[in-house]
């Protein structure tokens, strides 16, 4: 999935969210993360989705409810930091989104060995709220990629038929 996708998907999410500062970083460094991983998080076919897209569409997801794509934010008294507001995690990598962009995706990959019923479990706060709140978003991640799909293949044009086709 690259940058204008998700921006698209950004757009999906909430009206003017593609146009919040940061969101273009945003963007940019989930398409490099999770283009440049090894594995993804949700490697299924779900609808024809491609694999590695629900991974960029639910960091899009969590960007823009943790922070608002906010790159310096700063929440749960310093504790939470930067687009995702990673815990434990040092300012020169929380606060660099590209690098916060890996983090996070790494940090979801682990989850996924971890715990496979619920990978984003340890992103979300942990417990059963966690969870809930990872399932939700994941859910969201994947209505907006399939209305993404869905609007993207209203706008491609119908093939030719037949008769239509043109020979030399």
């Amino acid at each position: 999935m690259n940058a204008a996708e998700l921006l698209m998907l950004a757009a999906m999410l909430a009206p003017g969210a593609e146009h919040a500062p940061g969101a273009q970083d945003v963007a940019s460094a989930i398409a490099h993360a999770v283009a440049s991983a090894p594995t993804h998080v949700f490697d299924d076919d779900d609808d024809g989705i491609r694999p590695g897209d629900v991974d960029a569409a639910v960091m899009l997801v969590y960007a823009w409810r943790e922070s608002g794509f906010r790159v310096d934010a700063v929440g749960d008294g310093g504790k939470a930091l930067g687009v995702w507001q990673l815990w434990y995690t040092p300012g020169w990598i929380a606060l660099d989104v590209a690098r916060a962009a890996r983090a996070w995706h790494d940090l979801a990959r682990m989850g996924a060995r971890r715990w496979p019923e619920c990978p984003l479990r340890g992103l979300s706060g942990g417990g059963a709220a966690g969870m809930r709140v990872a399932a939700t978003r994941v859910q969201l991640a994947r209505q907006l990629l399939r209305r993404l799909r869905m609007s993207t293949a209203a706008t491609m044009p119908a093939p030719a038929a037949e008769s239509e086709t043109v020979r030399p």
